[in-house]
């Protein structure tokens, strides 16, 4: 007579559904992207524009498009550990993962021109791939750190989901 574990067809069943529900990784060229508005809280002028992250390997391709920056200024472009952008409290720290060693947002900047405009592009490494990454806040610092813009990170329209 042959015994079949009920144990192991329950744990075979919830594999399968788990796998079905995870969320899909990036190909190369996949991207996420926020439209920025005001930090929560914050009363200082905050910049306008649009941030987009593509993954490639291990690696972030951070585009940014600013506008309403100070002039010929510079500050940080971040993605943070929150997932919303309407609770300062709730939108965290960098998002990079400690088995890289150093915080490696700390070196991504955007500079802007006189005119207060600021485009420009980065790669980073930050250990967290496209779906790691979807829905985390997004923050922009202005020259002396202060959070001044935030938006969330969402499908980028066109990347095939």
């Amino acid at each position: 007579m042959t015994t079949i574990s009920l144990t192991r067809t329950l744990t075979a069943s919830a594999i399968l559904i788990s796998a079905a529900l995870l969320p899909v990784h990036a190909t190369a060229g996949d991207a996420l992207s926020a439209d920025l508005g005001k930090f929560p809280g914050s009363t200082l002028a905050a910049p306008t524009g649009h941030v987009s992250v593509k993954f490639h390997q291990n690696k972030l391709s951070v585009a940014y498009d600013l506008e309403k920056t100070t002039p010929s200024s510079s500050g940080g472009v971040h993605i943070h550990t929150g997932s919303t952008c309407s609770d300062a409290e709730k939108v965290g720290g960098h998002y990079w993962s400690p088995d890289l060693g150093e915080d490696t947002w700390k070196k991504a900047t955007w500079n802007s021109d006189k005119q207060g405009k600021a485009t420009g592009e980065l790669t980073i490494q930050t250990g967290y791939d496209y779906a790691q990454n979807l829905s985390h806040a997004l923050v922009i610092h202005d020259s002396e750190g202060r959070r001044i813009a935030c938006g969330l990170l969402g499908v980028a329209p066109n990347s095939g989901y």
